[in-house]
């Protein structure tokens, strides 16, 4: 495993949007060497180690997965991954495409890993599919429907609800995050003490106010660089200091800097298989 370090210490993350297959996007790393701390994404995730060895916590739970390890992350579950030289493939998925294509009122997977060859099989078989130019939308869509009747989906009987105060001071954040937030603003829009007031949003989210500012600021930084924003611009449109700032937190947590991103950015109808 030293060797295969040693070899594959580069990151290489691929982004392939799928628009005929219910807008999903297929997540592609070869030899990441990345520590993702606590982060969220408002879709479902299906993720395959292909190789090497993982580290995965969601919502507390920790595996350390090798390869052909499955790992399901439900929307805004707090989740983190590091690995060293490590092989992965996942598929995200729409909180709103899930509960459309299913027919399920707020679906959520009932565990967060599976050891199971058959289904890592099932994985590899959709994706293999979903990145294959060649393929009609059917086809995709089929072996994806597929691949989720096969996954341990249930309707959640108990969906999580926010602190009301805590509630409000999120409106707030996802209104205005693209501005200078202070806290002060947060904790009386919650009508609380900036003391309980850190220590309450973290305890209901899972991360700090200023880790959710800027995870929403990095979700729309990726929005606008995939439709051909220049990388200055949407540094200063969401509401960083400097191109250097953007950059410094964007390979935090997206794992590479905005130029790979951009470059490793692909339409499902201009993907090459390799």
């Amino acid at each position: 495993m030293n060797d295969r370090n040693n070899l594959k210490n580069s990151n290489d993350i691929k982004f392939i949007h799928i628009p005929e297959c219910f807008n999903i996007t297929v997540v592609i790393g070869n030899g990441v060497s990345h520590s993702f701390s606590e982060h969220f994404h408002h879709s479902a995730t299906i993720g395959l180690i292909t190789a090497g060895e993982a580290a995965v916590s969601i919502s507390k739970v920790k595996r350390i997965l090798s390869e052909r390890g499955i790992y399901l992350i439900n929307p805004d579950e707090i989740h983190e991954i590091s690995g060293c030289g490590i092989d992965y493939n996942a598929i995200s998925i729409d909180k709103l495409i899930l509960t459309k294509v299913t027919g399920v009122d707020n679906p959520i997977f009932k565990t967060p890993f599976i050891e199971n060859e058959k289904t890592a099989s099932q994985i590899t078989s959709c994706l293999k599919t979903l990145t294959d130019k060649k393929s009609i939308a059917t086809a995709k869509q089929e072996s994806l429907l597929t691949l989720l009747a096969g996954l341990p989906l249930t309707e959640s009987d108990n969906i999580p609800v926010q602190n009301k105060n805590i509630e409000k001071s999120l409106e707030y954040i996802k209104s205005h995050f693209l501005e200078d937030i202070d806290l002060r603003i947060l904790s009386d829009v919650s009508t609380m003490s900036l003391f309980h007031f850190i220590r309450i949003f973290k305890g209901q989210t899972g991360i700090s106010p200023f880790e959710f500012i800027i995870q929403l600021r990095i979700k729309e930084a990726c929005r606008k660089l995939a439709i051909g924003e220049s990388i200055a611009d949407v540094a200063a449109d969401c509401g960083f200091y400097d191109q250097s700032h953007f950059t410094k937190y964007f390979r935090k947590h997206v794992g590479i800097n905005p130029k790979r991103y951009i470059s490793n950015n692909i339409i499902s109808s201009n993907y090459e298989n390799g």
